[in-house]
């Protein structure tokens, strides 16, 4: 039965907007990657009572929804009741079918032990199968609360009856035929509807009991067990799918004045319609498996023209329960029009709950139900009051309805990017129209600032407005930040100065990097590009729980290394020079400068200037004086410019920090072998740092030294054609043979290299069989391999 306590009625308002859905809702978000090592976009590392009092530090836009509504209220500084932060605060919650699955078990537990002999045959479940659309859709036909209240109900009549009793004997019975009714639903039961897809024989089967029938009280029954049984029948025709029926069994109910369940028959009526409007909507509404845009605005239009009937109905009957006295009553109808409007009407709950929200007066506990209930709903559909646009434009990346900035073909990589980018500074230019309208509301400050990019129209504006934000304003970190990232240089400077100062700043290592990131977009020269490349290592914050994910790692406080827009800058936009001035003083901890000195080392070589290589090898030599390598020794002591060149080229060093396959820059939208994919922003900058931190004598040199990197091939296919020319020079080498072999296997199971290392694999194989037929490595080398496609 359905029947629920007043607050446990409360209670479950935030879960019912999650479980009374007969189709599962929109979801956003979906599985991340692991946390980042130097930069954590997702959280905030104080304490939440701390956010809710003190300073925000650096919100960023990919928060999620939590922790964005407390952004909300402290940039708007709107007032939170005492106690809120539990409203921001992770508490584990059981899902719809965790908590069906466990009230289940609880029933059958109570059931038996009141009367061994009566426990069903049936397997039990609460959730039937959706009568229309995909095979697989289901909905909680009886709810936990179901289950709760029926072994409630069982304890009170063992109270009035007795163990022994045959009016609790026929009471259980019925109750077990009633539940049978919950796993088969509509499918099952309404054989007067010819589209419903029916259930399954085999699940009839598991489901049903001998007897389903509901058989009258015997002419002595109390009247109790007579008034639970007219409350059982109308149940059973509410889990059968005779919603009508079911609604008019309830209106009898409400109606006697005698029942004991009368209380509970106006808001059961009214369940029972609202139940037919989302599971068995008429059979000209399309159902959820159709996903075109008219049937999507069929179905709306049919839940919205029938949701503002029930609610007409739902207010009516508040009305008539407050003057009946019955305070309970009216309070679980306010609920159910609750959840009647989230489901149906959503842009009405959307601004109920908003308006809630800032109520002035309410109380903490109120608050979170609240809260919970808006950010649920804001989960599965759009709203269009305030709070809610200004989430979703950041969730979204811009205003996703904005059709004006879809442009050119959408499967092409350049043509999505500026897509996105117009909707980015569509959404900056709207934000900051409503913050200008609203100057107390900061928050459309905030969606401005951080959508915009340097150089933008609104950019002067913008940047006057973010100037005059109080210092001791709860957003006045992010809002220096990001002044940073917009302004002039000169100012850029300054602000990172004072920011690395602030106390939320220096507590928070995500922060810290933020104001470094930018800070490097307005570098100079080398030097800057140094401080600002390396980057402390911390620990991610999950979007939503605002806690650590996963748990703290004390040794990454300490770890200092070079993120992913420093990898971009050594990988692309620097020469042999500045590689070679970067290993010897940018002062980075190890491994750093030799893996720098590396990649000017194995660049040279490929570039076959031996000058280069030799500059390479001096620097590594220096970096390593307490633990000299002596690959390094040997290699300084060749002074054959062409011998020195191929035997570099025989040495396992990279020629890139991050290691994968390819000297040329990474192309937005282009199938990349090695799966490098082009990094943030940058790939659509390329050249970008190139420009700042050299000089322009030093930039020229540079674009010819880079045409040369684009023109080579893959980087396994420079070391094959290396092994061949060393095995040609030196054939006598006691390290050929294997050189041979490893050449061999080089383009097995690889997707880098290019398609022309196949020749080069077999000219390998070709040359280990033939001239070296009784060594080790060609007898063990059988085959010669294409590489992978």
């Amino acid at each position: 039965m359905i029947r629920r306590t007043p607050a446990a009625l409360a209670a479950a308002l935030s879960m019912l907007l999650l479980l009374s859905a007969p189709m599962p809702g929109r979801a956003s978000g979906g599985g991340e990657e692991g946390p980042p090592e130097f930069n954590s976009p997702w959280g905030p590392v104080r304490p939440i009572p701390d956010l809710i009092s003190g300073s925000l530090g650096v919100i960023e836009e990919t928060w999620w929804r939590k922790p964005l509504l407390l952004a909300w209220f402290r940039l708007n500084e709107l007032a939170l009741p005492a106690g809120a932060e539990e409203a921001f605060r992770y508490t584990e919650r059981l899902s719809g079918d965790e908590r069906s699955d466990s009230a289940v078990a609880d029933w059958l537990a109570a059931a038996r032990a009141a009367n061994p002999a009566l426990s069903p045959s049936a397997e039990f479940q609460a959730s039937a199968h959706f009568p229309m659309g995909n095979a697989w859709d289901s909905f909680e036909n009886c709810p936990a609360s179901a289950w709760l209240q029926a072994k409630e109900t069982l304890a009170a009549r063992l109270q009035v009856w007795g163990k022994d009793s045959v009016a609790l004997r026929n009471w259980l019975v019925a109750q077990h035929q009633v539940f049978a009714r919950c796993a088969l639903g509509p499918s099952h039961f309404r054989r007067d509807l010819d589209h419903l897809r029916p259930v399954e024989a085999e699940r009839v089967a598991r489901h049903l009991l001998a007897d389903m029938k509901l058989a009258d009280t015997p002419p002595d029954a109390p009247v109790l067990l007579r008034q639970d049984r007219a409350y059982q029948r109308a149940a059973a025709l509410f889990y059968e799918g005779f919603y009508d029926q079911a609604e008019k069994s309830f209106q009898a109910i409400a109606a006697d004045k005698a029942s004991a369940w009368r209380a509970w028959g106006a808001y059961l009526a009214l369940r029972a319609r609202f139940r037919s409007i989302q599971v068995l909507p008429p059979k000209e509404i399309p159902g959820e498996d159709c996903d075109t845009p008219k049937c999507a605005s069929q179905r709306a239009a049919y839940r919205k023209k029938e949701g503002g009937r029930l609610l007409s109905a739902i207010d009516r009957a508040i009305v008539s329960a407050g003057k009946g006295g019955g305070g309970d009553e009216a309070k679980r109808l306010q609920d159910l029009r609750s959840l009647v409007a989230a489901r149906l009407v959503p842009e009405l709950r959307f601004r109920e709950l908003a308006a809630e929200l800032v109520r002035p007066g309410i109380d903490a506990e109120s608050f979170q139900r609240v809260a919970t209930d808006y950010l649920h709903l804001h989960r599965q559909t759009a709203s269009s009051e305030a709070l809610g646009e200004w989430m979703s434009g950041l969730v979204d990346g811009g205003h996703a309805s904005d059709s004006s900035c879809k442009k050119g073909d959408a499967s092409d990589e350049a043509s999505r990017h500026q897509e996105e980018l117009c909707l980015r500074r569509k959404w900056s230019e709207e934000s900051l129209k409503r913050f200008q309208q609203q100057p107390t509301q900061l928050a459309w400050l905030f969606s401005a600032a951080v959508f915009a990019e340097r150089g933008d129209p609104q950019s002067p504006a913008l940047l006057k407005a973010l100037s005059a934000v109080p210092d001791k304003h709860p957003g006045a970190t992010t809002f220096m930040l990001q002044r940073l990232r917009l302004g002039s240089r000169e100012e850029a400077l300054a602000l990172a100065k004072a920011l690395l100062k602030r106390p939320d700043v220096i507590a928070d290592y995500s922060a810290r990097n933020r104001v470094r990131e930018y800070r490097l977009q307005h570098a100079a020269n080398l030097h800057e590009f140094w401080v600002d490349a390396l980057r402390d290592g911390g620990q991610g914050f999950d979007r939503d729980t605002l806690l650590p994910s996963p748990p703290p790692d004390p040794s990454l406080t300490a770890h200092k290394g070079l993120d992913a827009d420093a990898l971009w800058i050594l990988n692309y936009e620097l020469p042999h020079s500045a590689l070679i001035e970067t290993a010897k003083h940018s002062g980075w901890p190890a491994p750093y400068p030799d893996q720098v000195a590396n990649m000017a080392l194995v660049r040279a070589q490929l570039r076959k200037d031996a000058a280069g290589v030799r500059e390479a090898l001096a620097v590594l030599a220096e970096l390593d004086k307490k633990s000299p390598d002596k690959e390094v020794a040997r290699l300084r002591a060749i002074t054959d410019n062409q011998v020195l060149l191929l035997e570099a080229g025989v040495l396992e060093r990279s020629a890139k920090i991050s290691g994968s396959c390819r000297l040329s820059v990474p192309k937005p939208g282009s199938s990349v072998a090695d799966g490098e994919e082009a990094a943030g922003v940058y790939k659509y900058q390329a050249g970008k740092f190139s420009r700042q931190l050299l000089k322009p004598a030093e930039h020229e040199a540079w674009l010819g030294e880079r045409k040369g990197y684009e023109a080579e091939p893959d980087l396994i296919s420079a070391s094959m054609q290396n092994v061949l020319d060393f095995a040609a020079r030196f054939p006598a080498d006691a390290r050929v043979p294997d050189l041979l072999r490893k050449a061999v296997y080089a383009t097995r199971m690889n997707w880098c290299a290019d398609v022309s290392a196949g020749g080069l694999s077999k000219k390998a194989f070709d040359l280990l069989k033939l001239k070296y037929p009784e060594s080790k490595a060609a007898r063990t080398t059988k085959y010669w391999f294409k590489p992978r496609t």
